[in-house]
C-alpha cells in the first residue's frame, strides 16, 4: 500500500483509474475527500472514473467542478472533450480539445505531446494549429509576461467566456509587474468562479498589507484549501510565497461498503459548506 502522504494516495488513486479498478479509485478518492473536502485532484480523478465507467454526465459534471477551481487543468478539459464527444458533441469536444491543447503550452508541454495519446480524434487533431492563446500561453510560460498579457487580451476579444484565458491574463499581469490589472482581473474571476484557486492566490497575495489584508488571508487560507500541500502558490510565487509547501497526510482508510458511493444517480455537492465533511458522491459509477 502506498504511505498516506497526499501526493502518493493520489498516484495511487490514479494508477488505480488506469488499471480499471474504478470502484478501488473511488475509495482512494472519498477518503482523501474525509478530510480535505475541497482538495482539487480527488475531482478529477473521480471524473475520469465516471468517464471510463460510461457515467457521462456525472464524468462531464465533475470535470466541471475541477474547472471552476482551475479553469487551466489540461486533464478535466480534455476530459471534458471526450465525454462530449461520446453524447454526440462533435464541435464542444473540439473547443475543449483545443483549449486542453492550449493549456498543455502553458504547462510546458507540446501540442504534439498532448495530443499523442488519442491522435485518432478528429477533434484532437484540429487542437493542433498554433492560435492566440496557444501564442500567449507559450509567451507565459517562457517568462515573457508583458507579451503575454497582451496577447491574452487579444484572445479574450475573441472568447470572453474562456475563463482559463482571464487566469492567464492575471497571472501575466502578476508577472510583469502590473499587479492593479492582476488584482481587477483576479477579482473579475472570483466574481464568476469564487473558488478559482489562481484567482485566490493573486487576489490574496496582492492584498496582504493593504486596507484589506483580512479578506487576503481569507482568501488565501481557502486556495490552500483547495490546494493543501501549496504547490500552485509555489509555482507562482517562489520564496515569495505567503504560504510555504507543506507535507500532507491523509487519515487511513476505513473500510465502508461501497454501495454508500454508488447509490442513486445525481452528484449533491454544497459549495457554501465549509465544514470538513465531504461532498456526498452518488451514482459515480
Amino acid at each position: 500500500m502506498p504511505d498516506l502522504t497526499l501526493n502518493s494516495q493520489l498516484e495511487h488513486a490514479r494508477s488505480l483509474v488506469e488499471r480499471g479498478e474504478l470502484l478501488a479509485s473511488v475509495e482512494v478518492c472519498r477518503n482523501i475527500l474525509s478530510t480535505l473536502p475541497r482538495c482539487i485532484e480527488p475531482y478529477a480523478i473521480l471524473a475520469s472514473a465516471a468517464l471510463a465507467a460510461g457515467k457521462i454526465a456525472t464524468a462531464a459534471g465533475l470535470f466541471a467542478r475541477v474547472l471552476g477551481s482551475d479553469p487551466q487543468h489540461v486533464e478535466a478539459a480534455r476530459g471534458m472533450s471526450a465525454a462530449l464527444l461520446r453524447a454526440g458533441d462533435a464541435g464542444g469536444a473540439a473547443a475543449w480539445a483545443r483549449r486542453a491543447s492550449e493549456s498543455a503550452l502553458r504547462a510546458g508541454r507540446s501540442l504534439a505531446d498532448d495530443v499523442g495519446a488519442s491522435a485518432q480524434d478528429p477533434p484532437e487533431r484540429e487542437a493542433l494549429s498554433l492560435s492566440v492563446a496557444a501564442l500567449a500561453c507559450m509567451q507565459l510560460r517562457s517568462g515573457m509576461y508583458a507579451s503575454a498579457v497582451r496577447e491574452f487580451r487579444r484572445a479574450l476579444e475573441a472568447t470572453p467566456v474562456r475563463d482559463d484565458l482571464a487566469v492567464g491574463l492575471a497571472e501575466a499581469a502578476y508577472g510583469a509587474g502590473q499587479e492593479s490589472v492582476a488584482l481587477d482581473v483576479s477579482e473579475g474571476i472570483l466574481l464568476r468562479l469564487p473558488f478559482c484557486l489562481k484567482a485566490l492566490l493573486i487576489r490574496g497575495r496582492v492584498g496582504l498589507g493593504s486596507p484589506d489584508d483580512t479578506l487576503a488571508r481569507e482568501l488565501l487560507a481557502r486556495a490552500q484549501s483547495l490546494d493543501p500541500e501549496n504547490r500552485v502558490a509555489q509555482y507562482l510565487f517562489g520564496d515569495e510565497s505567503p504560504l510555504p509547501p507543506r507535507a500532507v497526510r491523509v487519515p487511513m482508510p476505513v473500510q465502508e461498503p461501497v454501495g454508500l458511493l454508488v447509490a442513486g444517480d445525481e452528484l449533491d455537492w454544497d459549495d457554501d459548506d465549509e465544514g470538513t465533511a465531504p461532498p456526498t458522491l452518488r451514482g459515480i459509477l
